[in-house]
C-alpha cells in the first residue's frame, strides 16, 4: 500500500530543522553601497532530500534563510536560480501559515497531539513582534508551558531541534521560495536584498561598552586617523554545512581587516532555561585582503549549536590617493603661504600671493565637495570639515588682500597704512591652516601606522581562524584605536614645534 503523502508544510519544517543535511554551502557577499544601506547577496548550494509519498515536480516551499523580524521589508528582493530565472517568494502571511501548520504536524508526531493552547502560543510566537514573542517563548517552552507539555518527555534530538526552531522564529521569519520537488538533484539558488545598517546588537551587559567604543571609533575615523569599523550582527552561520562571507568595500575605500566572530546562544541565563543570550565562543576568522576579504565557517553544522551567530566586522579605510592626499597637499600649500604673510607680506607681490593661495584653495574645495548620501561623505565628514577650515583660512587672507587691508610689495614707506588687525587675522588663519595640514598629514600616514600595529600585534592571525575571548576583543579594539591616539599626541607635539619654528 502506498504511504500517504505528507503535508507540504511538514516537509518545509523538516528542511528548516535540518539545514546542514541539504544545504552544502552558503556564500554571502556584503556590499556597502551608501551611507545607510548594505546590499546582501547570497548563493545557496543545495540538494533537496527525498520524502516518502511526495511526487517529482510538485511545488514545495523551501526555506532559504531565517531573517530578523526587525527588518520589516526586504527592499529590492531578488531570487533566482542558477540560470537567472526569477523564482516566486511566498508572501509573509502565507509563510507564517506554512510554518505554523508544519510545526503543528511535528508537535503532534512527537507529543501525540497538538492541543489548541499550544497552537495559540505557537501562533503568538510566529506572528508576534520580537519582544512579546520572546516573552511567549519563555512561557510556552518553560516548565509546564503549553508547547513544552505538548512535546514528548523524551530528551530527543528532534524535540531539541523543534524547541530551537521555535526560539528562532520568535526573533526572525523564514524566507520561503517555491521550487519543484526534485530530490537528489544539486541546485544553486541566488538571492539579494537591501538591508539598512543598524547599531550593534550585543550582549546586554556589553551594550554600554560597545557604544562607547563605537563612538570613539567614529570620532577618530571621521578625521581619517583610523579605519571605520562597520559591523553586521547576528548572522546565522549554521544554516548549512559551511558558511562563507565576502565583503565588497564601499567605493573609494578598502578593507584593512575583516573578522567573523562566532557567538553561541546560551540555553540558560539567569536560571531561565529558554532565554537566549549571546556569549563569546572560541572561533574568530580573519582576512586582511584589501579588496574582497573572504571568511568562512566550517564544521558541517553537525555537533554544533544551530543558535550560533556570526558578528561580521570590517575596518574600512578611505583610499589616500583619491581623497586624503589631495586635501593634505592643498592644506600644506595654504599653510606654507600663510605662514610667511605676517612678517614677509611687504616684500611679496600681491598677484603672485593671491595666485599661490587661489590654486590650492580651489583644489581643496574641489576634493572637499561631496554627495549627499555617499558612503565617504558620511564616513569622512570630519576630514572634509578640516579641509574646509583650511579653505576658509585661505579665502579670508585672499579677501584681506583684495580689499586692501594688507599691502604686499608696498615697501617700508607704507607700513603706516597697514591694518594691524588684518595682520592678526592672517596670523591666526596661518595657524588654523597649519593645524589642518598637520591633521591631514596624519590621516595620510594613518593606514601605514595601523598596518604596522596589526602586523605587530596580530599578524599571525592573518587569513586564519583561532580562539576568541575577552582578551581577543580587547586586542582588536586596541589595534584599531591606539595607533590613532598615538598619532593625535604626535600631531599635538608637531603643531607646537611648528608654531615655534614659523613666524605665526
Amino acid at each position: 500500500m502506498t504511504a500517504p503523502a505528507p503535508p507540504i508544510e511538514a516537509y518545509t519544517v523538516r528542511l528548516a530543522l535540518t539545514f546542514a543535511n541539504w544545504v552544502h554551502r552558503r556564500v554571502e557577499r556584503f556590499e556597502f553601497i551608501d551611507a545607510e544601506t548594505v546590499r546582501r547577496h547570497m548563493s545557496v548550494d543545495l540538494t533537496l532530500p527525498a520524502e516518502t509519498g511526495m511526487r517529482e515536480g510538485q511545488v514545495v516551499a523551501v526555506p532559504l534563510m531565517l531573517h530578523k523580524k526587525r527588518i520589516k521589508i526586504l527592499r529590492s528582493l531578488d531570487v533566482a536560480d542558477a540560470s537567472g530565472r526569477s523564482l516566486n517568494v511566498l508572501e509573509s502571511e502565507r509563510t507564517r501559515r506554512v510554518m505554523i501548520e508544519g510545526l503543528r504536524v511535528f508537535i503532534a508526531r512527537l507529543g501525540g497531539s497538538a492541543p489548541p493552547e499550544a497552537m495559540s502560543a505557537l501562533e503568538a510566537i510566529v506572528k508576534g513582534e520580537p519582544g512579546p514573542a520572546r516573552e511567549e517563548v519563555e512561557l510556552a517552552l518553560g516548565e509546564n508551558g503549553a508547547i513544552d507539555a505538548a512535546l514528548s518527555d523524551d530528551d530527543t534530538a528532534a524535540v531539541e531541534a523543534i524547541r530551537a526552531l521555535i526560539q528562532e522564529l520568535a526573533e526572525g521569519f523564514t524566507l520561503l521560495v517555491a521550487l519543484p520537488y526534485s530530490p537528489g538533484t544539486p541546485q544553486l539558488l541566488k538571492f539579494s536584498f537591501d538591508e539598512p545598517r543598524v547599531p550593534p546588537m550585543q550582549v546586554e551587559g556589553e551594550v554600554r561598552i560597545a557604544r562607547k567604543r563605537q563612538t570613539l571609533n567614529r570620532a577618530l575615523s571621521t578625521l581619517g586617523l583610523t579605519g571605520r569599523v562597520e559591523s553586521v550582527w547576528g548572522l546565522p552561520v549554521r544554516l548549512g554545512a559551511s558558511y562563507h562571507a565576502e565583503v565588497l568595500p564601499a567605493p573609494g575605500t578598502y578593507s584593512g581587516e575583516a573578522r567573523l566572530l562566532i557567538r553561541e546562544a546560551s540555553e540558560e541565563v539567569g536560571g531561565n532555561p529558554v532565554s537566549r543570550q549571546a556569549v563569546i565562543r572560541e572561533g574568530v576568522c580573519r582576512d586582511a585582503h584589501r579588496t574582497r576579504p573572504h571568511l568562512w565557517v566550517g564544521g558541517s553544522g553537525r555537533g554544533t549549536n544551530r543558535g550560533e551567530l556570526g558578528d561580521l566586522q570590517v575596518v574600512l579605510y578611505a583610499r589616500r590617493d583619491g581623497l586624503v592626499f589631495p586635501l593634505f597637499f592643498s592644506a600644506a600649500v595654504i599653510a606654507g603661504v600663510l605662514a610667511w604673510i605676517p612678517l614677509q607680506h611687504s616684500h611679496l607681490d600681491g598677484i603672485t600671493l593671491g595666485a599661490l593661495l587661489l590654486a590650492p584653495v580651489a583644489l581643496a574645495a574641489y576634493y572637499a565637495r561631496s554627495d549627499e548620501n555617499d558612503y565617504l561623505t558620511v564616513a569622512m565628514r570630519g576630514l572634509r570639515g578640516v579641509a574646509t577650515i583650511s579653505v576658509i583660512a585661505g579665502v579670508a587672507v585672499i579677501g584681506l588682500l583684495g580689499l586692501g587691508y594688507i599691502h604686499p610689495h608696498a615697501g617700508e614707506s607704507s607700513k603706516a597704512l597697514e591694518n594691524s588687525s588684518a595682520i592678526d587675522v592672517a596670523r591666526w588663519a596661518g595657524r588654523a591652516a597649519l593645524v589642518c595640514a598637520i591633521e591631514l598629514g596624519l590621516a595620510v600616514v594613518a593606514p601605514t601606522v595601523a598596518e604596522g600595529a596589526r602586523r605587530a600585534f596580530g599578524g599571525k592571525h592573518k587569513a586564519a581562524c583561532h580562539r576568541a575571548g575577552k582578551r581577543e576583543e580587547l586586542r582588536d579594539f586596541a589595534t584599531v584605536t591606539l595607533p590613532a591616539l598615538i598619532l593625535v599626541a604626535a600631531g599635538a607635539i608637531l603643531a607646537l614645534w611648528m608654531f615655534a619654528l614659523l613666524p605665526i
